[in-house]
């Protein structure tokens, strides 16, 4: 697990998208680069379909603490292309950032080998990896701003070699980690079994790995609609998500029903299952899993409280119209 919770600034230090001055920090020649990435960035985006994947991978662990109170959505951003050393995605809190560079083909600390160039196997730049760490550590270091940095790749041989050759290339801070190139949330969690966990808390009574997949689909499309260089809000991020999710996904505060109305819903545990995340209320019954489409804690939650309580039977049939309301 990466992200540092609890990590936060009360002394009114401003965040690190409030953008530094670059110039101010690198040479000439390292400025030069920053210009040309800034041209051809946003096309270079299309299609790395890892990139995105990695990204929803990360927010579904911040989504999971933010349900399990560790984290507070108002304090963390997150930016795609950010227009830095070490620029493919960045998680941002109030005083601390994570970089991370993310590599779906082979990559190489140093110089690509001549051979991997005919080839097409790996494309040979100005400027390594191993120079990207490094500059985007200095200037980090020159402002005073306290970060972390991840190189991400896509097959555990080559995370092993990219980790045992950091010294070589003066760096031993930089973490190295891999998850599979793959859609399948169960190839995920096979290597980082969290993620399993991360996915229950999100999306509680679901078995299927289809279901999950949906899940995971969510994050992908919201990490898609994210403007190039632009941070954007933890929370509004899962806003994004739970709409393409249809509102299953409740990313924010960790809501409660009232001990009455759960003590009710107790009552047909035989026939109907439920669980709450953040703040919508999941349900299982028959196999099918649904939810309440009304927020709890909100107006519209406290109606359907109110509903459950004011039931004449206790009979799953008068219970089932009340969760297949469309609207309270």
């Amino acid at each position: 697990m990466i992200y540092t919770h609890g990590v936060f600034n009360y002394a009114g230090q401003k965040m690190y998208p409030d953008w530094p001055d670059f110039a101010a920090h690198t040479t000439p020649r390292e400025q030069t680069y920053l210009r040309n990435k800034e041209i051809g960035g946003d096309s270079g985006r299309k299609g790395l379909i890892f990139e995105g994947r990695y990204a929803a991978f990360r927010l579904v662990e911040l989504a999971a603490a933010l349900l399990n109170g560790d984290l507070e959505a108002a304090r963390v951003h997150l930016k795609i292309q950010v227009r830095s050393f070490v620029d493919d995605f960045a998680i941002i809190f109030d005083d601390q950032i994570e970089w991370y560079e993310i590599k779906s083909g082979k990559v190489y600390w140093g110089k690509v080998p001549d051979a991997e160039v005919e080839t097409g196997v790996v494309e040979r730049k100005e400027r390594t990896v191993a120079d990207n760490f490094r500059s985007q550590a200095s200037v980090d270091q020159s402002i005073g701003y306290p970060s972390t940095l991840t190189l991400v790749v896509a097959d555990g041989e080559l995370r092993d070699k990219l980790r045992n050759e950091r010294r070589h290339h003066d760096l031993p801070g930089v973490e190295v980690h891999w998850i599979p190139d793959s859609h399948s949330p169960s190839e995920i969690w096979e290597i980082e079994p969290e993620f399993e966990e991360w996915l229950r808390a999100l999306s509680p009574l679901t078995e299927s790995e289809e279901d999950f997949e949906v899940v995971y689909d969510a994050f992908q499309g919201a990490i898609a609609k994210l403007k190039p260089g632009v941070a954007l809000n933890l929370l509004e991020l899962g806003k994004l998500a739970a709409k393409r999710y249809h509102g299953v996904l409740s990313i924010g505060r960790k809501g409660r029903l009232n001990p009455e109305t759960w003590g009710i819903l107790e009552l047909f545990k035989a026939d109907v299952q439920f669980a709450v995340s953040g703040t919508t209320l999941h349900y299982q019954w028959k196999g099918d899993h649904g939810i309440v489409p009304a927020e709890i804690g909100t107006e519209a939650g406290r109606r359907f409280e109110a509903a459950v309580k004011a039931m004449p039977n206790y009979d799953v049939q008068t219970l089932i119209e009340l969760l297949w309301r469309f609207k309270w």
